[in-house]
């Protein structure tokens, strides 16, 4: 897997060393990302952060078509992950949701890039093999004391705003808490 050397910072922290040892991981800037996708035919980590890292990716799927290319974003809405399936991304890991859900989505694009899942992706498409994982607490109570609509963390953690209250009524129970205006006011 080669990820983008601008990405280097978001790549900091411990679950992402983790992933480093189970994956081989290759930071690379950006002149010479095209040129490893090509030569190792591995999946590429891109930053779509803003519309001229979306305009590159853009670029790198018109000149490598098959490529797995992973959009990393920082998104609450949905909007910059749309952005990122338009540019070409094959997949779309969200900084929002915390290191265990990127993880995850380049623990996917791993297996796929060595020939495990089904092998090279349209652009723009999502494979079978990946798994959106629900979030945990922990990121759940992160969003819900973000001030963010239950219709938008639904979206978000892509389950349904049914299971988002069923969820949310569990963490308030666990906390002590009846609401969230109560769970913004606890100590995290």
């Amino acid at each position: 897997m080669v990820i983008h050397a601008e990405l280097k910072d978001a790549f900091d922290s411990k679950a992402c060393r983790a992933l480093m040892t189970q994956v081989e991981v290759t930071f690379a800037p950006d002149r010479v990302i095209e040129d490893a996708i090509a030569a190792a035919g591995v999946a590429a980590v891109l930053p779509t952060f803003c519309e001229p890292q979306r305009w590159r990716m853009a670029e790198i799927r018109r000149s490598r078509p098959d490529a797995i290319l992973v959009a990393l974003v920082r998104d609450l809405d949905g909007i910059n992950t749309l952005k990122a399936f338009r540019a070409g991304a094959s997949r779309v890991a969200n900084l929002m949701l915390g290191p265990d859900q990127v993880i995850a989505a380049l623990m996917s694009c791993s297996r796929t890039a060595n020939g495990a899942a089904d092998g090279h992706l349209a652009p723009g498409s999502v494979s079978a093999d990946v798994v959106f994982p629900s979030p945990d607490d922990s990121t759940l109570t992160r969003l819900l004391r973000s001030g963010a609509t239950f219709a938008l963390i639904a979206r978000i953690t892509r389950c349904s705003e049914r299971t988002l209250y069923r969820r949310a009524r569990e963490i308030y129970r666990q906390r002590g808490v009846s609401c969230r205006a109560e769970l913004r006011r606890l100590p995290e």
